[in-house]
């Protein structure tokens, strides 16, 4: 049965914060003896669970909050979610049933389906990452650690702001088998700094999605979004005088400019065998939506920032 009490109170989100770090840090200080307490506290019911991307139940976590935190639940999820890195991308109507699916007091089965995770083969991440320059400076400047969302997007390995390479935290892989299992940065983090030596790709898409996570862009609809890439193609010689895309011109200069070993990085290897790739299908007339990352690598191709495509 589900419980209905207002918190005592809500720690105040930091820039860039992931809900489930916000949401682990209400439950340290808390000082619940148990995650099950916690879960009550927050969503009104132990069958909760700690989710990293996209979480679930704001509705009710909401109306839980003390009078005169502000916060409603599309604030936590444009701010503290993944979904807006993914919003452009989907059809209008389906951001919306997303948003209402992490609203509603249910468990959220299928939201990763529903944003196009799980059809595009790259991974939702059940672990958490963080950069060890970060985690300094924000113990220096708010007096403790917590975790960005802009370092748990699958496919970035750096840090948007300094270009070190993203460490996979120990422990947080039981977020992928505990589903009632919140940790927080630890001083027993290594804070080995790697710096990714030169400002290449890696940096650009890390930034680039850093940049769409944080500014609202709303989903302008998939129909939009290809006649858009359509004039970029034409713009750089892609296409037939009849209007066709020139598909193996396309690809091999996709291949040239990235690179096998970077695709695979991102996921996103191009099977030049195939008449049916990602590329293909993201150049297509649109049928389903693409994964965000494919969409800054296409967009980088045509020569073209999201600032400027939206």
């Amino acid at each position: 049965m589900d419980v209905f009490n207002l918190l005592p109170f809500f720690p105040t989100p930091y820039p860039d914060e992931l809900l489930y770090s916000i949401l682990a840090r209400y439950h340290r200080l808390s000082q619940n003896s148990s995650i099950k307490q916690t879960m009550v506290d927050l969503f009104g019911t132990n069958n909760a669970t700690a989710v990293i991307g996209f979480p679930n139940r704001l509705g009710r976590l909401v109306e839980q909050f003390p009078p005169g935190t502000g916060y409603t639940a599309f604030m936590l999820i444009t701010n503290h979610s993944l979904l807006p890195l993914f919003s452009p991308f989907l059809p209008i109507a389906r951001v919306e049933e997303v948003e209402n699916a992490m609203i509603s007091n249910h468990d959220g089965m299928g939201i990763a389906m529903k944003v196009g995770v799980m059809p595009n083969k790259i991974p939702m991440q059940n672990f958490l990452r963080y950069c060890p320059i970060c985690l300094q400076q924000d113990e220096d400047h708010f007096g403790e650690m917590y975790w960005h969302r802009s370092h748990q997007i699958a496919g970035i390995h750096v840090c948007y702001k300094h270009n070190a390479y993203l460490i996979r935290a120990e422990q947080t892989e039981l977020i992928g088998f505990n589903k009632q299992y919140f940790q927080m940065p630890a001083d027993t983090f290594t804070r080995n700094i790697q710096l990714n030596d030169s400002l290449d790709l890696h940096f650009m898409l890390a930034k680039q999605a850093h940049w769409l996570v944080n500014n609202k862009i709303h989903s302008p609809g998939l129909d939009i979004l290809y006649e858009k890439y359509v004039a970029l193609l034409d713009k750089n010689g892609y296409l037939t005088v009849k209007g066709t895309v020139k598909a193996n011109d396309l690809l091999n200069a996709f291949k040239c400019t990235y690179g096998e070993e970077f695709l695979s990085d991102m996921y996103s290897n191009l099977d030049f065998g195939s008449q049916d790739t990602w590329l293909h299908k993201l150049v297509r007339s649109p049928r389903r939506a693409q994964h965000p990352i494919r969409h800054l690598l296409l967009m980088h191709f045509l020569g073209i920032t999201p600032e400027h495509f939206f």
